[in-house]
């Protein structure tokens, strides 16, 4: 695993930060990966939050809320530091983030916010604070927890996508 302390340019999204470009990092990245990063350095550097799945942009008013946490974990500070584990299929890299020495990336679980991506947590070191912080926010019925009519993030692409078809 790479680790990299950057500075934030701004959040995309719930899951995703643009961070400043770095070409040291990029070289790492590329080698440790054996693939390309997106090499666009005017866009800065797309970091995808691992191994948790956020509600959409347009998934009101989950999609706005979880983005706005976002923002609020991570604008106090100078830098980020990232863990880098992979990169996705569009050249992300997927990456837990820290600040002053916790993860956002189970804080925003934790709060409920986003869900726990099990599915990337196999075989981690990562499983138990992941699990642990996803069943608790589900239990203390946190956030979107807590609404009755909330749609899983992966159940309303899916819904949106069906419905693009027809």
């Amino acid at each position: 695993m790479l680790e990299f302390s950057l500075p934030v340019e701004r959040v995309a999204d719930g899951d995703t930060l643009i961070v400043a470009w770095s070409h040291e990092a990029v070289a790492q990245v590329e080698r440790e990966f054996d693939r390309r990063v997106d090499r666009d350095p005017s866009r800065g550097l797309a970091v995808r939050l691992f191994a948790l799945d956020a509600p959409e942009m347009g998934q009101e008013p989950w999609g706005q809320k979880v983005k706005d946490r976002l923002i609020e974990l991570v604008e106090p500070y100078d830098r980020v530091t990232l863990q880098v584990r992979d990169l996705d299929p569009y050249s992300r890299l997927v990456a837990e983030v820290f600040v002053d020495g916790f993860s956002v990336n189970v804080q925003l679980i934790a709060e409920g916010w986003c869900l726990a991506f099990f599915r990337w947590l196999k075989g981690t070191d990562r499983w138990e604070e992941f699990a642990t912080a996803h069943d608790r926010a589900k239990e203390q019925k946190l956030n979107f927890w807590g609404a009755p009519d909330f749609m899983p993030p992966g159940e309303w692409r899916q819904r949106n996508r069906d419905s693009k078809r027809r």
